[in-house]
Order: C-alpha cells, then sequence, then structure tokens
C-alpha cells in the first residue's frame, strides 16, 4: 500500500456521522481494490473511526462558530487539523445539517481558502429553500455528491460539478 492521502472530513450531527462512516467505508474498499490507501481526520464520532478527541467534543465550538449572529471564521483547531494533516488534503463535508445551517459552507470557505479541494456529499435542500446558497456552492465547492437523482441536473444547471451517488436507504 502506497502512503495514505489524508482526506478530511465533517459531520456537523449524527446522520451526518452515519453517511460519513458509509463514505468512509467505501474509500477504503476502492483505494484498497487499487493499492492505495487513506488516512480519515476531521470532525466525526466513533462510527467515523475518528479519534474521540476530535469528536463531539468540539460541537459546542462549531454550534457557536455556527451561529447567525457569529461573525467568526473557522475555528482554528478545524483548520490547523485540515492544514497540518497535508496541504492537498481533501476535504469532503457529509450531509449538511439543518439545525446548523451554515456550518459546513463557513468551513467550505475555509478550506477553498487555503487551496483544499471541497467535496461535499449530500447536497443541502437548496432545491426546496434557501435557493441564494447557491453561490456558495458555486464559489466554494468543487464537487457535488448528490443522494437523489434529480438533484445532478439541479446543480449541473448552474454551473456545479455533480454526480448522483444514490441514497444509503435505497
Amino acid at each position: 500500500m502506497s502512503d495514505p492521502n489524508p482526506i478530511f472530513i465533517s459531520a456537523g450531527e449524527a446522520s451526518g456521522e452515519a453517511y460519513g462512516a458509509l463514505l468512509i467505508s467505501a474509500l477504503k474498499i476502492r483505494l484498497k481494490a487499487q493499492g492505495l490507501d487513506a488516512a480519515f481526520i476531521g470532525m466525526g464520532g466513533q462510527r467515523m473511526s475518528m479519534p474521540a478527541s476530535s469528536a463531539w467534543s468540539a460541537l459546542k465550538t462549531w454550534r457557536s462558530w455556527a451561529s447567525p449572529k457569529s461573525s467568526a471564521t473557522c475555528p482554528a483547531s478545524t483548520k490547523n487539523s485540515a492544514v497540518s494533516s497535508a496541504p492537498s488534503a481533501s476535504a469532503v463535508l457529509p450531509r449538511h445539517p439543518h439545525r446548523l445551517p451554515d456550518i459546513h459552507f463557513k468551513l467550505a470557505e475555509e478550506l477553498h481558502r487555503l487551496g483544499i479541494p471541497v467535496l461535499f456529499f449530500v447536497s443541502p435542500q437548496l432545491w426546496a429553500w434557501k435557493k441564494h446558497r447557491i453561490k456558495l456552492v458555486q464559489k466554494y465547492v468543487d464537487r457535488m455528491l448528490v443522494i437523489f437523482p434529480f438533484e445532478e441536473q439541479f446543480y449541473r444547471e448552474r454551473g456545479v460539478q455533480a454526480e448522483f451517488v444514490g441514497h444509503s436507504a435505497r
């Protein structure tokens, strides 16, 4: 196996962690078949096999950071985690949580600014609400992996690279 390429993953809540765990499992299988390996860093829980110290203990910081009243940028611990691992680390942001609606867009902006490719897995439901956020996706997200077939066309029509990957419950 080759040296692992770090992949940064952020899950903002439990359903995001469930998708993150599925994604990590699928990536490990696919990479192993190619003779490659990957290390996973970021914010997630036990299901994502992330260190406990980087898991839900950080959620309080994230909630205050993502507050609409907050003018803060990406938490230093999150940014440092992504940058110290390797400047070329990929960012994978599972599930856009409804309770923390702006957290992953702020994170995507910061990672994009640092030159780290941003991949969203499980699209925010922009087609249903807050369509104005498409501008953030266009500016900061390199690729959108979607779970509903119609989402792929929605994003492509708006100039965003998108790919339908299916839904874990289907």
